[in-house]
């Protein structure tokens, strides 16, 4: 059993037309990794955040990795999360919204990972998330704005990278995702369909 854990603590203020704002955030956490086996790892991670405007929140982790053979690996994970609105989202003079509340949110995760004898490799992952309290923005009303209920983002995200040669990689992913706002319409600046193809090489 492996064991991290730790404290930190982050102020943040803002000065806008003379208007000053700040908050303070202290947190601890912790994780835990298992070997269950010599296939078998597990992980739980436990995190308590203390915010001076929208106060505690504890959100927590729990993954797996099964390695099936050398070359594959099963992934499975769940967890919940939160994120305050930032001074910026609150008190922008121009767009901000002093309503706005945290967002609160829960995600799992499933996905299978091989490597091929010349060590490229290819990953297959399911993901789900539900957020309450989603903070967006209204380009109509022209500021930031909260969604009322529960919008969710599925998808599936397949990646791979291969050697070209001894010092380059060729490497790509797509992600299909399907994002709802409570309403069923599709979310705004979530695309659908991300493709991503690139080139990595070490010059020296």
């Amino acid at each position: 059993v492996d064991l991290a854990f730790g404290a930190s603590y982050t102020e943040e203020k803002s000065d806008v037309d003379g208007v000053k704002n700040t908050y303070e955030i202290a947190s601890v956490f912790g994780e835990a990794q298992y070997a269950a086996s010599e296939d078998v790892d597990l992980s739980f991670a436990l995190r308590h955040d203390e915010h001076s405007t929208f106060g505690g929140f504890t959100t927590g982790r729990l993954a797996a990795n099964w390695r099936i053979t050398a070359d594959t690996t099963l992934r499975a994970s769940i967890g919940t999360g939160f994120r305050a609105p930032s001074l910026f989202e609150l008190y922008s003079p121009l767009y901000g919204n002093p309503t706005l509340e945290q967002e609160e949110s829960r995600s799992a995760e499933v996905g299978i990972e091989h490597r091929f004898a010349n060590d490229a490799q290819v990953k297959a992952t399911l993901f789900y998330t539900e957020i309450d309290n989603l903070i967006d923005f209204d380009f109509a009303r022209g500021g930031y704005v909260q969604g009322s209920g529960t919008s969710t983002t599925k998808g599936l995200e397949l990646s791979g990278r291969m050697a070209l040669g001894a010092a380059t990689d060729l490497f790509g992913s797509y992600t299909y995702t399907d994002g709802k706002d409570p309403s069923g319409n599709q979310l705004i600046r979530v695309p659908k369909h991300d493709f991503v193809l690139g080139v990595e090489a070490e010059l020296t």
